[in-house]
């Protein structure tokens, strides 16, 4: 067992390692999201605001794939700025070593206070392969993703080992770069007393002060980041496979072959509906079944990412330890043999079309989009798992008592 997990540790490592490699030796190939705060941070030099500069205009040469400009609140100007007091090139660098350390870090703390499985190869595999290799796209793109997800998870223990104030000024300070993370603050209304209470209201009151320091202090910067991240919502595909994309995305192609079956607003109101349906049963759950804090925080974390409208391929980085937990719980559970588990797996494979197919165009198209979709429905499946063995501990629970 002990060299087992040696062994799993050797692998999951060298695949991480693999990684940085692959990026470290190509770096000019990759970082475009590392580009775009560099080139912010260079003008923020200058005085200038970055949302609307190309920054192609400023970075250097070497600086050869950028995706777009800056899309971050005004507030954290103060946080890239000091970028541009190092060379292009050794800031890269060091960007890549920050993400290689905090992932180790990460690995390390979801092992030992959320996920023990996590020292297992298969959990190690999910864990740097998982949701199209969600990790890889954080380090390829350089995005802040690892650094928000290792405050997120100090902030979900602080959850769990009832230290709320530690809990909502991580999520606070999570939600300074892409504000949604702050609606994460509902766990605090699961078994309420005064202390979570006094954290919620707080907790949103500083971060609603933030906000409104931003529009009235930096009113002109406010307004030109609202209109860039309006515009980064229409992304769709592998690269920010939501409900809200795939509903578009079926929508628009299914339009470009003249097929008129998904109009726009049709579209839009079947991800409201799906919103609404994915918030209310999991509302459901926690008040009928009362699960573990752990849980709730699993549940609700991927109810959240659900019902994202824009999520990009990086960010299923917050769904790997409750996707590990729902695997490994169904692993050893005595209700799913292994025979089932490889049948369903099986039936998956055998009935889902790719390729060439004999179907009505419309049905090839809804597949052709489908397939770019394949994470956003791993979640789905995810989430189903998770509200089934909720279900079953609890029943279990009571038939016990």
């Amino acid at each position: 067992m002990q060299s087992s997990k040696y062994l799993s540790s050797i692998v999951y490592m060298g695949l991480a390692l693999l990684f940085f490699s692959v990026v470290g030796t190509r770096i000019h190939a990759y970082h475009w999201d590392f580009n775009a705060y560099y080139s912010a941070s260079m003008l923020l030099l200058k005085g200038l605001v970055p949302y609307q500069f190309d920054p192609r205009q400023i970075l250097p040469p070497e600086a050869t794939v950028v995706t777009g400009s800056y899309v971050y609140p005004p507030i954290t100007f103060a946080l890239v700025k000091p970028l541009s007091l190092i060379k292009y090139s050794q800031a890269s660098v060091l960007w890549l070593i920050s993400q290689l350390f905090v992932m180790i870090g990460l690995f390390y703390f979801w092992e030992k206070k959320f996920i023990p499985d996590l020292k297992k190869i298969w959990a190690g595999c999910v864990l740097l392969l998982g949701y199209n290799g969600a990790l890889f796209w954080d380090v390829a793109s350089g995005n802040v993703t690892l650094f928000e997800q290792a405050v997120l998870w100090i902030g979900f223990y602080g959850y769990i080992s009832n230290r709320n104030f530690l809990f909502g000024a991580c999520v606070v300070l999570v939600s300074l770069f892409k504000l949604t993370p702050i609606v994460l603050l509902i766990l605090l209304l699961y078994r309420p007393n005064r202390q979570k209470i006094s954290c919620l209201i707080a907790s949103s009151l500083v971060f609603l002060g933030l906000i409104a320091y931003q529009m009235i202090f930096y009113s002109q910067p406010w307004a030109e980041f609202v209109n860039q991240a309006s515009q980064r919502v229409t992304e769709f595909g592998t690269l920010s496979p939501s409900i809200y994309a795939l509903m578009g995305d079926l929508s628009r192609t299914l339009s470009e072959s003249g097929y008129k079956v998904l109009p726009s607003s049709l579209s839009f109101t079947i991800y409201a509906l799906s919103s609404v349906s994915i918030f209310g049963v999991s509302f459901f759950w926690i008040i009928r079944f009362k699960p573990s804090l752990l849980e709730t925080v699993y549940l609700v974390l991927t109810s959240y990412s659900l019902l994202l409208p824009r999520i990009k391929s990086y960010q299923f980085i917050q769904v790997l330890v409750p996707t590990i937990f729902v695997l490994g719980a169904v692993k050893n559970s005595k209700s799913f043999s292994k025979f089932s588990s490889w049948f369903v797996l099986i039936l998956l494979l055998v009935c889902f079309p790719y390729g060439e197919n004999p179907f009505p165009k419309p049905i090839q198209l809804t597949l052709q989009v489908a397939t770019k979709y394949i994470p956003l429905f791993t979640l789905i499946g995810v989430w189903a798992f998770l509200l089934l063995l909720i279900r079953k501990s609890r029943l279990e629970t009571r038939s016990g008592d």
